[in-house]
């Protein structure tokens, strides 16, 4: 601090004491660490440019998109890894196949009986032109390899319907290509699946999953891209009731894309959801009434996020344990809970709301479909609403910083949760060799052994 003269022009000389005093005070600060400043300063400073350069790599990385030529390499590596990932879910799908419940009973004796005319056979009230299609493909290889015919397809079914999580048209709900792979590896291990591993009878399930997934798209740009998606939407909606219930979905694409084009897909929607309903009106359906109360609301909540916390079976197993054992049970609660709240306060609420609504549906409709059984909800029912809780977290993306705290911390959850879901129970499978020889000789009734016993066939000659 310059010296201050209490002589100096303009300074009266009755100011002197009070200078005198502010002099004294300033000597009495200490004198500044300049060194110390300095090395804190390009501390914070180097850590800052650390950060913003962290954030930078990942903000390249969420929107990065390969080219055209990049594209043609990565999408069918990543169908082969995500195909050979699925199978190997399974021990013995390949080495030891069977036909599963209604694969033999129902596709598999109506391909061989009927043929291609066996398409549009109705079965529980419901067409199932897709699965029919796939089972009267499987006769063009040899009877004998029926099982794993039925097994390879159904993969190649459910690969298909998740990599539609990589089409460009999902880059506003899950980012880059980089996001949009990690939703398909994500769906590829969808968590806590058992008869839907694999089987000809399920693939309508995961036919759902790619239904939840164009009606989160945008409009495909090329005409080969909405051929594509048009009759992926009327197969699928013509192959059970899996369409009539994700139906709101293509109106709330309607409402926000308001295109021609998702106008035309609507339309084709809505009529083989309206043929389906003619059919099921036809058929004599028998449902009995379902108990609505508080143990199903336990059983959707178990089924639909137990898989992501501590397993669907351990949260069975601890809930009518004492109160301290419940712990689990409290810990699916408080994810659903989390879950509600980044999809009603994420980036796109309307996206949110409507998974949910949708996986709920799903839910309820095996609820119906099940009648008195339904406290037993297999896994067919819950494939759509547990791929609907990737959806929501993939799409949230929240702005506001409790919200993204709880993001994260979901995030953490499952990732931990996870890896104790993702192997698929072994079954003890019947050995088809047997059988397989009997088919191929044409004058002999055979005994076709299926997964659970009680659904094993006879063959008889005037069946093929």
């Amino acid at each position: 601090m310059p010296e201050i003269d209490a002589r100096m022009p303009g300074m009266p000389g009755r100011h002197t004491r009070v200078i005198d005093l502010l002099r004294n005070e300033v000597k009495k600060f200490p004198p500044l660490r300049v060194r110390g400043e300095a090395r804190s300063l390009r501390f914070l400073q180097l850590h800052s440019s650390a950060m913003e350069s962290i954030r930078t790599t990942f903000a390249r990385l969420a929107s990065w998109e390969p080219t055209r030529r990049v594209h043609r390499f990565l999408m069918p590596t990543l169908f082969v890894v995500g195909f050979g990932a699925y199978m190997s879910r399974r021990r013995g799908v390949l080495s030891r196949p069977a036909l599963f419940a209604e694969d033999g009973q129902v596709f598999f004796l109506s391909s061989i009986r009927d043929g291609v005319r066996g398409i549009n056979d109705v079965y529980n009230g419901y067409l199932i032109v897709g699965t029919r299609t796939l089972a009267f493909l499987a006769t063009l290889f040899p009877i004998s390899w029926t099982p794993s015919t039925y097994a390879v397809l159904s993969g190649l079914v459910a690969i298909g319907c998740c990599a539609i999580a990589t089409r460009s048209q999902l880059t506003w709900a899950f980012g880059g290509w980089i996001p949009r792979a990690l939703v398909f590896l994500a769906l590829v291990f969808l968590p806590q699946i058992t008869e839907t591993h694999a089987t000809l009878t399920n693939t309508i399930w995961w036919g759902g999953v790619g239904l939840l997934l164009i009606g989160l798209s945008d409009e495909p740009i090329t005409w080969w891209g909405r051929l594509g998606e048009l009759g992926f939407v009327v197969i699928v909606t013509l192959t059970g009731p899996i369409g009539i219930v994700l139906s709101p979905i293509v109106v709330w694409r309607l409402w926000r894309v308001r295109s021609p084009w998702t106008a035309v897909l609507t339309a084709a929607w809505a009529v083989s959801c309206l043929i389906q309903l003619v059919v099921l009106r036809g058929q004599e359906r028998k449902v009995e009434p379902v108990t609505w109360g508080q143990d199903l609301s336990a059983v959707a909540i178990r089924r639909w996020f137990g898989p992501f916390t501590t397993g669907t079976a351990y949260v069975q197993s601890h809930l009518a344990g004492p109160a301290w054992s419940r712990l689990p049970w409290v810990l699916t609660v408080a994810f659903a809970f989390a879950l509600f709240a980044i999809a009603v306060r994420g980036r796109d609420r309307g996206a949110g709301l409507v998974l949910l609504v949708l996986g709920a549906a799903q839910i309820g409709a095996g609820f119906v479909a099940l009648g008195p059984l339904a406290v037993y909800l297999p896994d067919r029912y819950t494939v759509g609403a547990t791929a609907s809780v990737i959806f929501i977290v993939a799409a949230a993306r929240p702005t506001q910083w409790p919200l993204r705290v709880i993001h994260v911390v979901v995030v953490v959850w499952m990732v931990v949760g996870w890896p104790r879901n993702v192997s698929v129970p072994h079954r003890e499978a019947p050995s088809f060799a047997e059988a397989g020889r009997c088919l191929e000789q044409s004058n002999t009734t055979c005994r076709v052994p299926a997964i659970p016993d009680p659904f094993s066939f006879l063959v008889t000659p005037t069946d093929r």
